[in-house]
């Protein structure tokens, strides 16, 4: 069985192999409805591998809720339950049954209030709160899984306090924020107000994951604690440039991303100092302390002056308890919450090693105060 696309916007595949595929025919009039379609692999009689229609998925009947069924991004887990990304879906991410059935909607973001909007709702009474207009949680525009089964997700809402969440299998968002700055790209411009169009994010196995900026054209590339590690790309019309990227994900260690208005997809390879802390991510993620500290020295050699080198460095000496050494790697990595953590460590090591030489006078001291009261 074959069938044409009409308007497919995101595809998934999962872990049997199959092709889940987004098809948001919604767009124009004349294409039909909105659907999901399946696609599984097959050899033909000469031994070439195709993909046939394996089910189509369309509106269940038991859905419910003001949003409209026209999933743009999914993926799927390891239940074969399907998690859809919806234009304008308020209520949160559409979560299917492997059957294709309506299961419920899924995490929502937070929105950020103004002082003013919130003093007013404040002193309001609830006829005059129902007459205001309401506000609705942002809706997510892209959708990753990582190895865990937590849902990545992204908005581009100015008022969304998350640009991009991790969310747990009870809805909430728990991110890791460990760095200089929250992961949402750049910063917002006090003069402009302008902030990063965050349309995309894709996760690898080893926690490190990439958003994809659709106002300046920048990838930015974070670990699993939320500390960026690199910034690339740009808008224009030179090679590796876009003019209006869509989508991004990983592949193995490169970054492929895709340009609607160039029909062209741009693949960045990591130089020897990116692949230096990649590896180092890697390890460190893994457990394997030795090798993340070789890569970030390695890293080091090839840039003195990036930040993030030390604190991976530092971070493998706490790991292995060598709490004094960490600090200093912290100090020149301007970590200060490490740096607090690892003195907090180093400090009870010390009293704990020293505890006779502190005891000891309070000892005697004690043994003076009660031989001067005996006598």
């Amino acid at each position: 069985q074959q069938m044409r696309l009409t308007l497919p916007e995101g595809a998934f595949e999962a872990e049997n192999g199959d092709l889940y595929i987004a098809d948001s025919g919604y767009r124009d009039a004349k294409y039909g409805e909105a659907r999901i379609a399946i696609f599984s692999e097959a050899l033909d009689a000469r031994g070439n591998v195709f993909y046939y229609v394996q089910g189509i998925i369309e509106k269940p009947d038991n859905f419910v809720g003001r949003t409209q069924f026209i999933p743009s991004k999914l993926v799927v887990d390891s239940a074969y339950r399907i998690y859809g990304v919806v234009p304008g879906g308020s209520e949160g991410i559409v979560v299917l049954n492997a059957d294709g059935s309506f299961s419920h909607y899924f995490g929502t973001n937070r929105i950020r209030y103004s002082p003013i909007e919130y003093f007013w709702k404040s002193l309001a009474t609830e006829e005059q709160l129902a007459q205001m207009a309401l506000t609705f949680a942002p809706p997510f525009n892209n959708i990753d899984l990582d190895e865990n089964g937590f849902i990545y997700a992204t908005n581009s809402d100015p008022q969304s306090i998350d640009k991009v969440a991790r969310i747990n299998p009870s809805g909430e968002n728990i991110i890791r924020k460990e760095g200089y700055l929250p992961p949402y790209g750049d910063l917002r411009d006090p003069l402009t107000d302008e902030q990063s169009e965050i349309i995309a994010v894709t996760v690898n196995d080893y926690g490190m994951y990439a958003i994809l900026d659709a106002g300046k054209g920048r990838i930015f590339v974070y670990n699993f604690d939320g500390e960026l590690l690199f910034v690339l790309g740009n808008k224009g019309r030179a090679r590796g440039e876009f003019l209006s990227p869509n989508d991004l994900s990983w592949l193995g260690d490169d970054l492929i991303a895709s340009d609607k208005n160039k029909g062209t997809i741009a693949v960045y390879t990591p130089t020897q100092f990116g692949q230096a802390v990649i590896d180092a991510t890697k390890a460190y993620y893994v457990g394997d302390w030795d090798q993340a500290g070789e890569r970030w020295l390695l890293a080091l050699n090839y840039n003195a002056n990036y930040d993030m080198a030390y604190v991976g460095y530092g971070k493998m000496l706490y790991m292995q308890d060598q709490y004094e050494q960490a600090m200093q790697y912290f100090k020149l990595g301007n970590a200060r919450s490490h740096y607090s953590m690892a003195y907090n460590k180093y400090r009870a090591e010390f009293l704990s090693d020293h505890f006779a030489f502190f005891i000891t006078p309070v000892l005697l001291l004690l043994g003076l105060v009660v031989y001067s009261e005996y006598r």
